[in-house]
């Protein structure tokens, strides 16, 4: 049987960027506390073990860790969703 080639079929599917999850790493430690003050963030170390920081324009959240260590979670701005 001849090789059929998958990209014809695939090339009917349509794929977008809807959700993005990324890490990254400071190279220091973080004092969270002095976070409280500064606009969009929330810290309260008797509910989180790391502060949030709100990102409106994208409606995702960035978690910072007293480690230095980051982690953003959101979505795409529905307009801007890049098909790939």
């Amino acid at each position: 049987m001849p090789y059929k080639d998958a990209s014809s079929s695939m090339s009917k599917i349509k794929t977008f960027v809807a959700n993005v999850v990324a890490t990254a790493e400071l190279g220091q430690t973080i004092e969270l506390r002095r976070l409280v003050n500064v606009p969009g963030f929330l810290y309260d170390s008797a509910i989180y073990y790391c502060a949030y920081l709100e990102d409106n324009k994208t409606k995702g959240k960035i978690s910072i860790f007293s480690s230095g260590k980051m982690i953003r979670i959101g979505r795409e701005i529905v307009g801007r969703r890049k098909h790939v």
